[in-house]
């Protein structure tokens, strides 16, 4: 007969071009799966693959960067298709920042390392992300770990989910000791996947929980190698901060934390495919409605303000902002029914490559917020 539908598919981000999907195989008489994709919402599921038999994970790669995708998959066979499974959906990173808690030593880019013994209230500020550019996100120890540990389990030839370098050494927790961590920084323009990495070469129930508001994660440390675990779709708090607290398993001897990542995805901007994102608020219907486009993007010193439409305002204020909301300038730009451009050189503003976010706001026009790029 026809195979039974596949279940519990999840579509999960990896990295700025990659989602994996994993499901359940419910048949035992399919000959494949078939993962179809849905790129824009609303748009139709294509076909992108089929994997064989008793295959319950696929790696989506080549996507674009900030974008979300719908996935669904069915079983297949001789005699035909099973209904489809529920769909999925993930969003593809931003940008992410890759954390060591090292001593001695230290990995290259685009890894940040701690290079310390772990000190109560000690910090690393402006974290790098993947890509070398500063995010302005800092890292402090608020509650202190034990010290390190220097006997991570390593692979030979780099061949587990991180560096063996990033997994030979971690901070670690013994009984009733809670490590504490904040993250500051961070911007209310995304929501944070926090990744986090435990190993140690010994035996026995070494389970390490991290826990980031009412949402924890657990991973046993023993000889570990490949696996992470994580909390999703975490909201900083009005301030741009986090708080995250590692302890030990019920019946764990100790905890640790080798690395951790925390993973950026925009919040307002997901499934954008234009040149520029705008998002437009009208505060009335019978306003006049007053269009701006921005270009070019990427850009270098110049950006060009293209106006089209009307509006009863005299001047619109323009704020870029950093990647975590802070406020790099602000300008006032006086208009008219009779202008359609306006340009910003900052060419004298000392603005460094990378992501941005410029904001237009007007008592009619309402709020415009272009994402851009500084070459």
């Amino acid at each position: 007969g026809l195979p039974f539908v596949p279940s519990g598919l999840q579509a999960n981000t990896t990295s700025r071009t990659d989602i994996e999907l994993n499901w359940s195989d419910n048949s035992d008489n399919e000959t494949g799966f078939e993962i179809w994709r849905q790129d824009v919402e609303g748009d139709i599921f294509n076909l992108i693959s089929t994997v064989g038999a008793g295959v319950t994970s696929y790696a989506d790669a080549s996507l674009n960067a900030n974008s979300t995708y719908t996935y669904k998959v069915r079983a297949i066979n001789s005699i035909g298709v099973s209904d489809f499974s529920a769909t999925s959906s993930a969003t593809t990173l931003t940008f992410a920042v890759y954390i060591n808690f090292n001593e001695t030593g230290g990995q290259g880019a685009p890894w940040n390392n701690t290079s310390s013994i772990p000190q109560l209230n000690s910090r690393l500020d402006n974290l790098l992300n993947d890509e070398g550019n500063s995010t302005g996100i800092n890292m402090e120890i608020s509650s202190n770990f034990n010290g390190v540990n220097p006997f991570g389990t390593l692979t030979g030839d780099d061949s587990g989910v991180f560096p063996d370098e990033v997994m030979r050494e971690s901070y670690w927790l013994d009984f009733g000791a809670t490590g504490q961590l904040t993250i500051s920084g961070l911007s209310s323009f995304y929501e944070y996947n926090f990744v986090f990495f435990g190993s140690r070469a010994g035996g026995g129930n070494r389970t390490s929980v991290y826990t980031i508001g009412n949402q924890s994660a657990s991973l046993n440390a023993s000889y570990n190698t490949s696996e992470t675990t994580q909390i999703n779709g975490v909201l900083p708090d009005t301030d741009g901060e986090i708080v995250i607290n590692i302890d030990l398993g019920p019946i764990a001897s100790f905890a640790y934390i080798n690395a951790m990542v925390i993973q950026a995805v925009e919040k307002d901007f997901s499934n954008q495919r234009k040149a520029f994102s705008s998002l437009k608020t009208d505060l009335s219907t019978t306003e006049p409605k007053l269009e701006v486009a921005l270009s070019p993007n990427p850009f270098r010193d110049v950006l060009n303000f293209n106006l089209s439409g009307t509006t009863t305002d005299k001047s619109l204020s323009l704020k870029m902002l950093s990647v975590n909301g802070q406020e790099i300038f602000k300008e006032e730009i006086v208009i008219s029914n009779d202008i359609t451009m306006f340009t910003l050189n900052t060419k004298n503003k000392n603005i460094q490559p990378g992501l941005y976010f410029v904001v237009l706001e007007g008592n009619t026009f309402g709020s415009s917020i272009f994402k851009i790029i500084k070459k």
